[in-house]
């Protein structure tokens, strides 16, 4: 059983699903449960149209959750998972969960974090890291963070790092219909960005330096793809900068491979990041990256090599980077090839699968499941 705290649409549901797809049916049985108020997460219909089960967990009203997150117990017993994996954002509660339904291995990945952590947060995880048999980070960096902050001992912390489909996303032509949709025309230059719309994400700095690097750069746009919390907020940046007529708020969209052929660069402003998906599916589809220098990124990208990172933050490095991009478009190109070639070897959703399989079939035969 997965256990997520929502299916909105976003790297973690992503890598969710990818495993989920990809892992042995002969061997695994998987649910997905996601926890929420609202019925419907924008991620449901991809999971049961690719054969997975979904259950939405009410989201718990009351502090008395806390002690005995009654929803999250009746859900695990119902279906009594042999092994409940939990996923960023939930782990306190559903770790708890899980020991008081008699669930025998709990497995935890953290898929990227905002920091600095609140002090509650902190204790509430090494309470949660108790009830825990193994603990995931999808990046190194952020391995050695949990261990420090949370004083997880090896073996129990590892590193799994995350995969996507390289042969789905490959280099495409771009699509004139896509374009006539979003009224951009096949000569701009167009700067992408796939991630929800959480404070995290940073989207304020990247639209800031958008402004800048649009009184440099003629016929550039921008295309946010993404939905959260922050969407209000970006709309009425966007119209006090007057970028309302080069800058789409797309929402949450499923053709994403399209999105990406469209493309000329690709940037992500997070203040945070694990391993992000976004930027493997942007490099798998050869394009050339900007991306802050923060958690994972600094494993994925080779500064120069496949793509430039800048500090969080710094509107004016991110807005002289899109400038860069826009005035030597053929090195784009050649970045954008050498990207490619990096996250076919290093990144292959085959390779994060036999992983979490070696894990899931250790935790099954030491207990006594069998």
């Amino acid at each position: 059983m997965h256990l997520l705290p929502y299916l909105e649409g976003g790297g973690m549901e992503n890598i969710v699903l990818n495993l989920s797809t990809s892992i042995d049916k002969n061997v695994f049985e998987i649910i997905v449960c996601y926890i929420n108020k609202d019925e419907y997460g924008h991620y449901i219909d991809v999971y049961r149209e690719n054969g997975i089960e979904v259950v939405r967990i009410p989201k718990p009203r009351s502090k008395a959750s806390l002690l005995y997150p009654a929803g999250l117990i009746i859900c695990i017993k119902k279906y009594k998972p042999s092994i409940l994996h939990i996923h960023s954002g939930a782990w306190y509660k559903s770790s708890l969960a899980g020991r008081l339904s008699g669930v025998k291995s709990i497995v935890y990945t953290e898929h990227g974090r905002l920091t600095p952590d609140h002090l509650l947060t902190i204790y509430l995880n090494n309470v949660a890291s108790w009830f825990t048999d193994y603990i995931i980070a999808v990046s190194e960096d952020l391995r050695i963070y949990l261990r420090k902050i949370l004083k997880i001992k090896l073996p129990r912390i590892l590193t799994i790092i995350n995969g996507i489909d390289t042969n789905y996303f490959s280099p495409m032509g771009k699509d004139k219909e896509l374009l006539e949709e979003l009224s951009i025309s096949d000569n701009a230059f167009i700067i992408g960005n796939i991630a929800r719309l959480a404070s995290v994400k940073d989207h304020i700095t990247l639209i800031k330096a958008f402004a800048i690097a649009d009184k440099h750069c003629p016929g550039i746009r921008l295309v946010i793809v993404g939905d959260g919390p922050e969407r209000a907020n970006l709309e009425k940046l966007i119209e006090e900068l007057n970028l309302s007529d080069k800058i789409a708020l797309l929402g949450f969209r499923r053709d994403i491979k399209e999105l990406l052929a469209i493309f000329d660069l690709f940037v992500l402003s997070s203040i945070n990041e694990g391993t992000s998906i976004s930027i493997l599916e942007a490099m798998a589809c050869g394009k050339p990256v900007i991306a802050t220098d923060v958690g994972g990124n600094t494993e994925i990208l080779t500064e120069g090599v496949s793509g430039f990172l800048v500090s969080p933050k710094d509107t004016k490095a991110m807005a002289e980077k899109i400038t860069f991009f826009y005035n030597n478009r053929k090195h784009g190109k050649i970045i954008g090839q050498k990207g490619r070639k990096h996250v076919v070897r290093n990144f292959s959703v085959q390779e994060m699968t036999v992983q979490y399989e070696k894990l899931y079939c250790e935790l099954y035969y030491r207990s006594d499941n069998c």
